[in-house]
């Protein structure tokens, strides 16, 4: 592999958008001890010299925000100003090419010149996507964006993954495929129809409940398309399963099915229903008049991982509903009554000749929440629900929680101090605690990164969420405890000891969530960071002596000096897959608790 000389732009076009290089350098910042701020600037040492980056931002949690220009200057003490100031300037600019060939050259020599091509062509290619998903962002704007909260909010995460080096990384798609199926493009698109044999149909359903969920999927889509029942294929109609497929996969599938022998039992209908677009994490696809969203198995590799589906993910989805119907799963729901927990409560696939589940034409089917059964074609009303990472994502310096804040400090006639410290306890209160309850005294582990977390707002302010990715989910001795009468007959389908498993829970729901969240609301009301901590620190402190039945987590919050924090960038340059990887271990490193402190800070009560 060679590099692409047109991989990563040049200044004059790269700086349509900083979102690429804040997430290139906030990810690699996190991971190296050697990087430093001072006077307004992020350092990166590169031997006798160092890459200055000019901020618009600092922050303490390592959320940055840039101008945009890079230099290349002498390695001199940052302390001294005049110094600094004298070797930034115009001469010693150089390009984002130039900075990520050099950052990775000095920080990892031993990589092979192929690992450092593709690293560098994915990041190019992020960040030219980047570039040009929010020039279509812009152009919807424009136009008037759609009237349904939910998908405009899921369509314009832009910037992908905050803290990675190539966010919006998407092999092997082509630029047409990528218009046609990723987010950002707002486009709708035709899923693609196969008739599968009973004796072939993988899945936890039973048969005749199975047939009759995927038919009327198909019959209700073909009736929106301005189709009747007579265009159900035959073998359907006989008993065969509708099974739907992305026309990523399809296309996939049909260049594979070949190998697997399976001609006569996978029937291509040749058939395609209209009106689906694609959710923020693309391989999840949304119909606005549908009772189901799909999530399906993508050929695709997004950020750190092979979107394929596998079996063993899918039957988390289907335990996880089995959890929610037993008296400790309501009694849970009653007590997070602001909380949705998304259920992805079906699932089918093929088997191939030995009767072995195939992950790619797996899929899921995920509730559609936001679809209302007694109007399904009349318009929706509007929903105030928005995607978390979304209203996280700074474009033009401005975030969405930044302008709830200051809205909400506005018509309240309070400081922005204290309508941050408000907004976050709210924060806490209505999203972070409903997914810590869950933990400590049910046992279920839900991986909330920002991504999976969906804000119910009003009058500014976050009134409750919907969590979803059932697949992010695992069980500790204490869901085998609250849920024994479902774990007399079954295995956890995916069980962790609960002494190990609170560094990788915070990665998600603190590092990933609650800090992005911080960052953004400190950012853009310029309230210190720290006094946002005292905010967290208190709850988390309040909700430990409420005598939880596992206070581990919170005392890990408190009493760690460190947090787990994944390590994207080297992950994604050492192009691991993360969902295969034997020990994720590797890819973990010790970043700084903000809510540890021997001697508690005094409360800041917002």
């Amino acid at each position: 592999m060679s590099i692409d000389p047109l991989a990563i732009p040049d200044s004059a076009v790269q700086h349509t958008s900083n979102l690429g290089l804040q997430s290139f350098f906030n990810s690699f910042s996190m991971e190296t001890k050697d990087c430093r701020v001072s006077q307004q600037h992020l350092y990166i040492p590169l031997g006798e010299q160092q890459l200055a980056l000019p901020l618009s931002y600092v922050s303490t949690l390592g959320r940055h925000r840039y101008q945009g220009d890079i230099y290349l200057i002498n390695h001199v003490k940052t302390n001294d100003e005049y110094q600094v100031d004298s070797n930034i300037n115009n001469a010693n600019k150089i390009d984002f090419s130039r900075a990520v060939s050099l950052l990775v050259s000095h920080y990892y020599p031993n990589i092979d010149s192929k690992t450092h091509d593709r690293f560098f062509n994915r990041v190019g290619e992020s960040t030219r996507y980047i570039n040009q998903a929010l020039l279509a962002l812009e152009q919807r704007s424009q136009l008037g964006l759609s009237a349904d909260n939910f998908i405009q909010s899921e369509q314009s995460l832009v910037g992908g993954h905050s803290m990675h080096p190539a966010p919006k990384s998407c092999e092997p798609l082509t630029e047409e495929q990528q218009y046609a199926y990723l987010p950002e493009y707002a486009e709708s698109f035709a899923i693609e129809w196969f008739a599968i044999h009973p004796n072939y149909i993988a899945s936890q359903t039973k048969t005749p409940q199975l047939l009759h969920t995927f038919k009327a999927l198909l019959q209700n889509n073909l009736y929106l398309d301005g189709k009747t029942t007579n265009n159900i294929p035959t073998l359907i109609q006989q008993g065969w399963l509708a099974l739907p497929m992305h026309p990523l996969q399809a296309k996939e599938w049909r260049e594979n099915i070949k190998k697997h022998g399976l001609y006569e039992y996978v029937v291509d209908c040749q058939l395609s229903t209209h009106g689906w677009t694609a959710t923020s994490s693309t391989r999840a696809i949304y119909h606005p008049k549908l009772a189901w969203m799909l999530k399906v198995s993508l050929p695709v590799k997004l950020t750190n991982s092979l979107r394929l589906l596998s079996e063993k993910e899918a039957k988390r989805g289907v335990q996880f509903s089995q959890i929610l119907q037993t008296a400790a799963g309501q009694e849970m729901q009653q007590r997070m009554p602001n909380t949705k927990l998304i259920q992805e409560p079906i699932w089918a696939s093929v088997k191939d000749s030995n009767g072995q589940c195939l992950d790619l034409p797996l899929v899921c089917l995920r509730e559609n929440i936001f679809y209302h059964f007694q109007a399904p074609l009349k318009s929706q009303p509007q929903s105030n629900t928005h995607l978390l990472a979304t209203a996280n994502q700074n474009i033009n310096d401005e975030s969405q929680i930044g302008q709830w804040v200051k809205s909400y400090a506005q018509e309240n006639q309070l400081s922005l101090e204290v309508a941050a410290r408000q907004w976050l306890n709210q924060f806490m209160n209505k999203v972070i605690h409903p997914l810590c309850i869950a933990r400590s005294d049910y046992g279920i582990i839900l991986l909330a990164h920002q991504q999976n977390i969906l804000l119910d707002i009003e009058d500014n302010l976050p009134v409750g969420m919907k969590y979803r990715d059932c697949q992010g989910i695992a069980l500790t001795d204490i869901a085998l405890q609250r849920f024994s009468t479902l774990f007399d007959d079954q295995d956890p389908e995916y069980y962790v000891q609960q002494d190990n498993v609170d560094p990788y829970l915070s990665y998600y729901l603190i590092g990933n969530s609650l800090l992005n969240t911080i960052a953004a609301i400190s950012a853009d009301t310029q309230v210190d960071e720290c006094s946002l901590w005292s905010v967290c620190q208190h709850a988390f402190s309040q909700w430990r002596q409420a005598q939880p039945k596992d206070s581990g987590f919170y005392d890990y919050l408190l009493t760690s000096p460190t947090l787990n924090w994944k390590r994207n960038f080297f992950c994604f340059l050492s192009d691991f897959n993360e969902a295969t990887l034997p020990d994720p271990s590797q890819i973990y490193c010790e970043i700084d608790n903000p809510f540890y402190e021997s001697q508690p800070r005094a409360r800041l009560y917002p």
